[in-house]
């Protein structure tokens, strides 16, 4: 069989060959580019989930002074500790998270008699136009494994069907458990 490419003249081939490279050089260029700003939004969302977690750490040690609040390098939440769970009056709390930070906001607890965890306070609105008090965190999600074995989650979540970005702090009373 006959090369067809063979057949064109050498100005003709090295012109398709520039246009071929020209198109592999744009396509290698917009590959890393997209990378290093998927990675540079990654980043900014990571660092604001932090600001967010200090923010609400802080909100609530104010709200909850028996919350010991130990923050790491560059003000990251590192450790809550907090002797008992309290009780939630209101929402007045998470609420004010949310304003300071223009973000979702829950605290959970962990109910042993069915070993998961249930919203107490948030400021995560269902369908019904309630607040989403009294659901669980589930079981069967990325989140609760992470969060047992008191490890911080950071990542995405399905929320009451909704995708979010999210970070999950545990909370530890001073024995160590969560």
């Amino acid at each position: 069989m006959i090369n067809p490419f063979a057949r064109l003249r050498i100005t003709t081939r090295t012109t398709l060959v520039t246009i071929a490279l020209i198109g592999a050089s744009i396509a290698a260029v917009s590959a890393v580019t997209l990378f290093q700003i998927n990675a540079e939004i990654e980043r900014q969302t990571i660092e604001r989930q932090n600001a967010s977690l200090r923010t609400a750490a802080v909100v609530m040690s104010e709200r909850y002074p028996e919350l010991d609040v130990q923050l790491g390098p560059g003000k990251q939440v590192q450790r809550l500790t907090l002797q008992e769970v309290p009780e939630f009056d209101g929402h007045g709390m998470i609420d004010k998270v949310g304003l300071l930070t223009g973000e979702t906001a829950t605290v959970f607890v962990y109910e042993p008699d069915n070993g998961d965890f249930w919203r107490r306070t948030t400021n995560i609105v269902k369908p019904d136009g309630n607040r989403a008090v009294g659901t669980n965190l589930g079981k069967n999600g990325a989140v609760y494994p992470v969060i047992t074995a008191g490890e911080t989650y950071l990542g995405e979540a399905t929320i009451l069907g909704r995708d979010y970005f999210t970070v999950y702090e545990p909370i530890f009373d001073p024995a160590g458990d969560v």
